[in-house]
């Protein structure tokens, strides 16, 4: 995945808060300087996004931020302290989200 200075709306999701959109930079060092941490980075294909967490949140024993189910709520997944959502294009390059995205 090649750096950009291309610029684009995320969403940070903190613990306890409601997600809020933001116009950044889409790069990873961008990301790590957002969630404060070493990035965990899960693309999503078919959403066309990606979810970016931090990697040390376990050891860090972060704060569950939410709990995500699969479509079939068969798989529950927790996830702890802030994370991103960014999109992807075909190539699996960062973009921003789309209107659609965000809701």
């Amino acid at each position: 995945m090649q750096e950009s200075t291309v610029t684009g709306t995320i969403l940070l999701v903190r613990p306890m808060k409601l997600p809020c959109k933001r116009e950044v930079t889409l790069e990873n060092q961008e990301f790590a300087d957002i969630i404060d941490g070493n990035l965990e980075i899960v693309k999503l294909k078919k959403r066309k996004v990606a979810f970016i967490l931090d990697y040390d949140r376990e050891v860090l024993r972060l704060p569950l931020n939410r709990d995500v189910f699969t479509k079939d709520l068969e798989e529950k997944h927790e996830i702890y302290g802030p994370f991103i959502v960014v999109g992807l294009d075909d190539d699996l390059n960062y973009t921003g989200l789309t209107e659609q995205q965000l809701r």
